[in-house]
């Protein structure tokens, strides 16, 4: 129900929050190509656990973070 609903998003901030903070300190910390395969192997990985979220949990999901994070990956490319 609600409450399962509740804990899902609030698990969801804690781990944006966490790779938000990860992705700030890569690029702090790294520079030239590993940072920026770090960026992409990152923002993958978003877009993999949002599709996943997406479909497991809630549809919100694949708007809030896999679609962002698609597209961040791929402006990574080029």
């Amino acid at each position: 129900g609600q409450k399962e609903a509740r804990v899902s998003f609030a698990n969801q901030g804690i781990y944006n929050g966490t790779l938000a903070v990860v992705m700030l300190l890569s690029l702090i910390l790294l520079h030239g190509i590993d940072q920026l395969i770090t960026l992409r192997l990152l923002t993958g990985f978003v877009t993999v656990v949002g599709l996943y979220g997406g479909a497991t949990v809630s549809k919100k999901i694949y708007f809030v973070q896999a679609i962002p994070g698609a597209l961040t990956c791929l402006t990574l490319f080029f």
